[in-house]
């Protein structure tokens, strides 16, 4: 089995003190379709196919997909299709307004009425509150929606044992049942995701009444071909959200804000397939940097836009290092590496010396070399050097693991994800 965090989300992320809000740009690219009339629908679908059909430089890789399935036409009623069969039977994402109700009261709060894209007679539509401050930045948002009231960025590992990962059954003589063993005593973020009914409140927000500046800028393409990930090629919005940040659907306002250290670019992860001794070397790292002064800040992808792209765990520091914890198969060890990586304007005020070279293939044939990268958590410059663990966290026959994957550099670059 595949090692690495299965992520369900991606997205902006503000922090206060336990509690974490991400706005994951998938929920915002649909929230864009919710808005639109169904006359816009139309008029933007047609747009768009022709635009992708005209130029083949665009990165829409799911309408592209669905126009040579459709032999070169997609049409209104192909699309409601696909949306009905991915809510309960229902179009009204494209079809009904998804703004109900709105009332704004005193200091910033306001109360929406949303309309559920599914069948509104098995569940109600949501009723969204959203806390904005004077200044237009979010102070809380709340949806009874489960993608919103799951807490599924839990700091720990729900950690699944080998005899599970193997598909046996275990027992203990207590409950009959294994008990699913956490990591290392990470702590727990309550973490709050805006859902697709969030995020139509609050772009409602910023169109009507300003009180709601939008983190994100999406071109029409942008929109369509995350809607076509999701309804034609059932694409996790995890990927959808990497998509639309490699797109560059951040506003330069929001770039600013992430590198100025307001905001950050965090995943939610739901489970990791993660072995017993895996977890003993993550916990180590851990508590060794601990002593050193870091935290633990969540999750973030790393190495974006490579084959070797995953998600990391970050520990951070207050003078703005960090260590990410990679551990993913693909890297060619099912054991954890480390990433130091150091602000760049702090590796010069440091007097040292500006490494020349950057990572551009498998993270292995860079261990133990400085390198310039680009640290997308924090949208900064860093020098990072990725290195095995701390020598007294490993066993000598580990250690000689490690060295023979970097040595032998064995796996071969994966295809990138579309």
């Amino acid at each position: 089995m595949d090692r690495g965090i299965n992520e369900l989300f991606e997205g902006l992320t503000i922090t206060y003190g336990n509690r974490k809000y991400i706005l994951p740009p998938s929920s915002f690219a649909e929230a864009e379709i919710g808005l639109m009339s169904q006359a816009e629908v139309q008029r933007g679908l047609e747009e768009v196919l022709d635009e992708v059909m005209l130029d083949h430089a665009i990165e829409a890789p799911a309408i592209r997909r669905a126009i040579q399935r459709g032999r070169g036409k997609v049409t209104m009623n192909d699309v409601v299709g696909r949306v009905k069969a991915h809510h309960e039977k229902r179009g009204k994402l494209i079809t009904h307004k998804a703004v109900k109700q709105e009332k704004l009261t005193g200091g910033g709060v306001l109360f929406y009425e949303i309309e559920r894209r599914g069948d509104s007679r098995k569940e109600r539509n949501r009723d969204v509150k959203l806390e904005i401050n004077g200044a237009g930045k979010i102070i809380q948002y709340s949806c009874p929606c489960e993608t919103h009231d799951t807490n599924f960025a839990k700091g720990n590992y729900d950690a699944i044992s080998e005899l599970q990962q193997n598909g046996s059954a275990s027992t203990n003589s207590s409950s009959g049942l294994q008990q699913m063993r956490d990591v290392s005593e990470f702590p727990t973020f309550v973490t709050h995701v805006a859902c697709y009914h969030i995020a139509v409140a609050l772009l409602h927000s910023s169109k009507t009444n300003s009180l709601y500046r939008s983190h994100f800028k999406f071109t029409k393409v942008m929109v369509f071909e995350a809607l076509f990930k999701d309804v034609f090629g059932r694409v996790k919005e995890a990927t959808i959200d990497d998509y639309l940040i490699r797109q560059g659907a951040l506003t330069e306002e929001t770039v600013r804000r992430v590198s100025e250290g307001e905001l950050t670019l965090e995943v939610i992860k739901h489970m990791k397939n993660i072995d017993s001794r895996s977890q003993e070397i993550i916990g180590g790292i851990k508590r060794a940097r601990e002593k050193d002064g870091y935290i633990f800040s969540g999750f973030a992808t790393g190495l974006r836009g490579t084959p070797y792209q995953t998600a990391s765990v970050v520990l951070t520091k207050q003078d703005g290092r960090s260590v990410h914890i990679l551990y993913d198969s693909r890297l060619g060890l099912e054991l954890p590496f480390m990433m130091l990586n150091v602000p760049f304007f702090q590796w010069i005020s440091m007097g040292r010396t500006l490494p020349n070279s950057e990572l551009t293939g498998n993270p292995l044939r860079e261990t133990s070399q400085y390198l310039r990268r680009f640290d997308e958590r924090t949208q900064q410059e860093v020098v990072s050097i990725i290195t095995k663990p701390d020598s007294h966290l490993i066993t000598r026959a580990e250690t000689q693991l490690y060295e023979r994957a970097i040595r032998e550099q064995r796996v071969q670059p994966p295809q990138l994800a579309t």
